[in-house]
């Protein structure tokens, strides 16, 4: 996905034409390295599935009303497994979703399916997407934009967020961020890629806070995956983005999966320990 943003691209001779969208990093690679970036294993993968997906067209796979499934790179239990790693409500009558790299759209539907008003956003319109909605009688609204045109003013504001994919494709990892937070009242939902997947780093961890950087095509042979963070590094990214708490959920196959909650948790009826004093902010 192209979310490099306004600016300079990279260049390469040997990706598809920018007019279909890069694949983005699959989710379930079985990698044991602990680095990927530059692993010509991990390159020939994310071609292959390239070649793959330029061929079949649908990286999500779609179940219809009837039972029927539009197959796609990824399996309705993929997708399935994935959400479920998250606290989502199944209950969403009355809540406002957004989900920003949408794609095909399965994470959109299947929100709209609990009961959500939702708001599918990429930066390009996929003829999938458009297809995938009028088969499934689908009230979704697509917005197409870039994700540092995300504001209250350009899209309003929404009690959860997916941002499922999309994090190390930007330039601008950490404004990204922060745009997600300006929009989300209550908590978003992120995973990404992380450089330390087979060995990830909580808070709890020594290791510092590391972010590569992807000039060229450094990982998995892509120019649009810009960079990389170890897990400590995307958990810190995601507070000082302004997010209260953040909680990892997990990681998988070099996917991080983190709850980002805009509030602190409720004070406790019987504390145990006085307040903290903030002494800067």
């Amino acid at each position: 996905q192209p979310w490099a943003g306004r600016g300079r691209r990279k260049t390469s001779s040997t990706l598809p034409d920018f007019c279909r969208p890069a694949f983005r990093l699959c989710h379930n690679i079985p990698m044991p390295g602990e680095r990927l970036a530059g692993d010509p294993r991990f390159q020939k993968i994310i071609q292959d599935q390239v070649a793959y997906l330029s061929q079949k067209g649908w990286f999500h796979s779609i179940e219809l009303a009837d039972g029927h499934v539009v197959k796609g790179f990824h399996s309705v239990e993929e997708l399935r497994e994935r959400i479920d790693a998250f606290p989502i409500p199944r209950d969403l009558s009355g809540k406002r979703v957004l989900d920003v790299g949408a794609w095909t759209g399965w994470c959109s539907f299947e929100m709209e399916r609990r009961g959500a008003e939702v708001v599918a956003l990429d930066c390009v319109d996929l003829e999938e997407f458009q297809m995938a909605r009028r088969l499934l009688g689908s009230r979704v609204e697509q917005r197409l934009l870039d994700v540092d045109e995300i504001s209250p003013a350009t899209v309003g504001l929404f009690d959860y967020v997916l941002f499922f994919g999309v994090f190390y494709h930007l330039r601008h990892p950490l404004l990204g961020i922060e745009k997600i937070c300006s929009v989300t009242r209550e908590a978003a939902f992120v995973e990404s890629y992380v450089t330390d997947g087979a060995a990830p780093s909580d808070d709890s961890s020594p290791v510092p806070n590391l972010l590569e950087f992807y000039e060229t095509t450094e990982l998995g042979g892509q120019i649009d995956n810009w960079c990389g963070p170890n897990t400590k590094c995307l958990l810190a990214m995601c507070r000082s983005a302004g997010f209260a708490r953040v909680k990892l959920e997990g990681v998988v196959a070099s996917r991080a999966r983190v709850t980002c909650y805009r509030r602190w948790e409720p004070p406790p009826a019987s504390p145990t320990q006085p307040a903290p004093w903030i002494h800067a902010a």
